[in-house]
């Protein structure tokens, strides 16, 4: 013997619960959309990288990364030397140009103490390559506690005249 019937609610259905509910599957789609295409809406709308990157997924356009930065201070004779060393890294899919890089020097309150360009290991890099970069500074300032090293934004300009997005690396 097999009963068959239909369930209906006496409750009527309310249509506010019902809009509310396609607004957040919009809502959801529209976010999971911008987060996928970041990178074409960033090179559209370059402000919009800051506002993706204050929610944790910045935008680098350039393709280049950089990995495994690190400084030293040594000694060579009466001189100290600070060496910082590093990788620029391509993670695209297609040869790089690289930027020079920008190494600025950090006093303890994250204040300023020398900033200065040095140009990138090779003006190319292929894709999926690491190129291996060395800087040299004779007599860092004293009270330098940490380095940032990123690539040098001050003359480049993509399209539309925005600034790149690049790579940038802190160091203690």
């Amino acid at each position: 013997m097999t009963l068959a019937f239909d369930l209906q609610s006496d409750a009527p259905r309310s249509g506010s619960s019902r809009n509310l509910v396609l607004f957040a599957v919009m809502l959801s789609i529209t976010a999971m959309t911008a987060v996928g295409a970041r990178s074409a809406i960033v090179r559209t709308a370059p402000r919009t990288a800051a506002a993706f990157e204050a929610v944790g997924l910045p935008v680098n356009l350039s393709g280049l990364a950089l990995d495994h930065v690190a400084a030293r201070i040594v000694a060579d004779g009466e001189r100290r030397i600070l060496i910082v060393t590093g990788d620029i890294v391509n993670a695209s899919d297609r040869e790089e140009s690289a930027r020079p890089l920008s190494v600025t020097v950090r006093g303890d309150q994250g204040d300023i103490l020398y900033n200065w360009i040095t140009q990138a290991p090779r003006q190319k890099v292929a894709a999926g390559e690491r190129a291996a970069f060395l800087a040299r500074l004779a007599s860092p300032p004293a009270g330098a506690s940490g380095i940032v090293v990123e690539f040098d934004r001050s003359t480049t300009k993509g399209a539309h005249g925005a600034r790149l997005q690049g790579s940038r690396t802190e160091s203690q």
